[in-house]
């Protein structure tokens, strides 16, 4: 049987991960002298919470 890859989260969560990595995009342009080390811990948190709401859901193929 073949699956799909979906993620299974609610929308405060979702709206996270969006701040999440538009907060690292800020960082990005900033002028901090460290600010690899806030994007990168941004990315990985965002990551992080990604993989552990990932989930299989099985393909529908038609057939009994």
């Amino acid at each position: 049987m073949k699956y799909k890859i979906g993620f299974r989260l609610d929308w405060l969560e979702m709206v996270f991960i969006l701040i999440m990595v538009f907060v690292a995009g800020i960082f990005v342009t900033s002028q901090m002298d460290d600010k690899f080390i806030y994007v990168g811990l941004l990315i990985i948190g965002a990551g992080g919470i990604l993989i552990k709401k990932r989930v299989k859901m099985p393909l529908k193929n038609g057939k009994p």
